[in-house]
């Protein structure tokens, strides 16, 4: 058909056999199909796959072919991933200054449900944007500003929030899975139910903010500030909380078994019926403290300020693995001495 329309004006010799008119059409439509062949691949492979840098934040340290499209596209000139490198999507309002006050006029970018796998984001504004269910999976978003933004269910597994603003963000369900927030802002943030095992937090903020029943296990918290934050239920088995200020924080019926919390600020923490077992407190202050049926079998309480430490008992304190130059009340010292003494 294609050879009817543009084909010369000359009339075909009639002598030409029917399977040589086929094999003409057949050649003519190979190149299309061709091209269109190798397009689908290359979007196929751009969907499923990962960009041709892939590894900075990978979960791979050896993609392979995952990169194969990508680095077709990128050796013709073109980067098929979405770059936004400290753009504006969300709207600021005029005289923006910065200041937290101030969010509550931006108008939030509407990404609910948005494939954003590997987006390049660095310090990019979405403050206040609604990202619920969106796909950020290995997503460059260090020191992006997030405050009050969406991000319920987002799926933000190996994402890079490093230094990220995150203050009063909502994350309720997200999967936070190996990512990286070191130093990330998440003050008053809503991270109920989250899943962040294996994340790393090391310096973050996280003061009053809700990890209600949150998956915390083997994650990476050293030095991170969690003043008066609502861990009520979490997860924070084989957790690093070394040196953590977890100042007055609601910690009731938390699993911190094989947890490090050595240094660790528990002063006048909630840690009603917590699970203890094998936690390192070595050199920890809990001072105040109230734990009133916490398990503390195995526990490392070595040089741990225990002192004014509510509802604790000598047989919690008997039932520890190590008690040396723990320090305690006098009573609570005069019967531990008596009971574990005659337990021996």
């Amino acid at each position: 058909m294609v050879g009817k329309a543009f084909g010369v004006d000359s009339p075909r010799p009639a002598n030409i056999p029917t399977s040589s008119r086929w094999r003409t059409l057949l050649l003519r439509s190979a190149a299309p199909i061709a091209v269109g062949l190798i397009l689908l691949l290359l979007s196929i492979g751009t969907i499923q796959g990962a960009p041709h840098d892939f590894g900075r934040t990978s979960e791979s340290a050896n993609p392979g072919i995952e990169t194969w499209a990508a680095e077709v596209l990128w050796t013709a000139g073109y980067n098929p991933y979405a770059q936004l490198t400290e753009a504006e999507v969300s709207t600021k309002p005029p005289a923006w200054s910065g200041k937290d006050e101030d969010v509550a006029q931006v108008k939030g970018a509407s990404l609910n449900r948005l494939k954003l796998r590997y987006i390049q984001a660095y310090g990019a504004f979405f403050a206040k944007a609604r990202l619920w269910q969106a796909d950020l999976r290995n997503a460059y978003l260090s020191e992006a500003d997030l405050r009050e933004a969406n991000l319920r269910q987002a799926d933000l597994q190996f994402v890079a929030l490093d230094h990220a603003m995150l203050v009063r963000a909502s994350l309720q369900e997200a999967d936070l899975r190996n990512s990286n927030l070191n130093r990330a802002n998440l003050r008053e943030a809503n991270l109920s139910s989250a899943v962040l095992s294996g994340a790393t937090l090391l310096d973050a903020t996280l003061d009053h903010a809700s990890l209600y029943k949150a998956d915390l296990r083997n994650v990476l918290m050293q030095r991170a500030s969690l003043k008066q934050a609502d861990l009520r239920e979490a997860n924070l088995g084989n957790a690093n909380l070394t040196m953590a200020n977890l100042q007055e924080t609601y910690l009731t019926s938390t699993k911190l078994a094989n947890a490090q919390l050595k240094q660790a600020d528990l002063s006048l923490a909630i840690l009603t019926d917590a699970d203890l077992r094998k936690t390192d407190l070595s050199g920890s202050d809990l001072q105040g403290a109230i734990l009133r049926g916490a398990d503390m079998s195995g526990a490392n309480i070595q040089g741990a300020d225990l002192r004014g430490a509510v509802g604790l008992t000598a047989n919690q304190i008997c039932s520890a693995a190590n008690r040396a130059q723990a320090q305690l009340d006098d009573n609570l010292r005069r019967d531990v001495d008596s009971l574990c003494a005659n337990t021996r």
